[in-house]
């Protein structure tokens, strides 16, 4: 077994270092990410081979920039955080085992993507809690979070495009006579609620978007659904839209869940819940994005909704909204 292990850390430590020191000229940064995540698998199994117990772990943080995202490159879970208005974060979901190298990823819109590399303590941390050194980021671009290797909360979902001109004279009749970009999206999130009825239960499978949309009758339809009915809408319009689903784990229990839509106009996004025909606004009447949003928790309180939705909101969407852990899925 010994042999083994020696025979597995020389080949770690080779992977290390043909993914870390040869120019990017010799190896594209494909390759290099598909070798790094390869010696993180290397990694746990080395530590199952030396009896070492992987353990549940949280890291915290402070970063620079409030509603920041960061999340673990190629990590387990798939899920990114957003800091708060403070620029506090906790990242969930963590394996522990010691010395083991994480590759931690932050991103927000006006700001230059960072990689910061950090390494597990030797000896479990006090309560699961993993303190992070401050983190900052400098202006510059965001890239396409869909272009970045091994970012596992940021997926694609190919658009319908058999359906693509339903979809598009649907969105010219909806947005009819509507010429700014924000009452044509309002436009939109109201049309899909509309599709919604409550305790109406869905008996036929919901296959593409215009099940929903071409449907005259309401239905309890999921918020996955019906973000996707919206999704599809706004990008028949030209828009870059993608599905947040926002999440509040809870210890030994099913997570809270929802799923909402962000609409790129204006240069920034916007956030849409179709399920209860909702936008949460700024004083300017501006619809926020989720990274607003998450910096300013005090506006989920009164979400921006007819009287006829107010009602229906349920008290835990706060939670999912104030947790900020999420993943993106972009409809392309």
């Amino acid at each position: 077994m010994r042999t083994v292990i020696r025979v597995t850390f020389v080949t770690l430590l080779c992977l290390v270092l043909l993914a870390g020191l040869l120019p990017g000229l010799l190896l594209p940064e494909s390759t290099r990410y598909r070798m790094q995540s390869r010696i993180a698998h290397l990694e746990r199994k080395l530590a199952r081979w030396d009896n070492v117990e992987a353990k549940p772990m949280v890291m915290k943080g402070r970063l620079n920039v409030p509603g920041a995202s960061i999340q673990e490159r190629f990590g387990a879970s798939g899920l990114a955080v957003l800091a708060d208005k403070l620029g506090n974060f906790e990242v969930p979901q963590m394996t522990w085992f010691p010395g083991r190298e994480y590759a931690l990823v932050v991103t927000a819109p006006g700001w230059q993507l960072r990689e910061v590399r950090v390494f597990a303590p030797w000896f479990y941390p006090e309560k699961g809690v993993f303190q992070l050194e401050p983190i900052s980021l400098v202006p510059g671009e965001e890239p396409d979070l869909l272009s970045v290797p091994g970012l596992a909360a940021a997926r694609r979902l190919p658009c319908d495009q058999v359906n693509e001109q339903f979809y598009r004279n649907l969105y010219q009749e909806i947005t009819q006579g509507l010429t700014s970009h924000a009452d044509k999206i309002e436009a939109l999130n109201a049309f899909v609620f509309g599709k919604r009825k409550k305790k109406q239960k869905v008996t036929f499978p919901v296959e593409t978007a215009r099940t929903i949309l071409e449907n005259p009758r309401p239905f309890s339809y999921s918020c996955g659904e019906l973000a996707l009915a919206l999704a599809t809408l706004a990008r028949a319009g030209g828009y870059n839209v993608r599905m947040v689903t926002l999440i509040k784990l809870v210890p030994d229990e099913s997570p809270y869940t929802h799923v909402v839509v962000e609409v790129s106009y204006n240069y920034t996004w916007h956030l849409y819940d179709p399920t209860y025909g909702a936008s949460y606004h700024d004083e300017a009447g501006n619809a926020l994005s989720l990274c607003e949003v998450r910096t300013n928790p005090d506006v989920t309180d009164t979400p921006f909704a007819s009287s006829q939705v107010a009602p229906l909101f349920p008290t835990w969407i706060k939670l999912v909204y104030d947790s900020g852990t999420h993943f993106l899925v972009y409809v392309r």
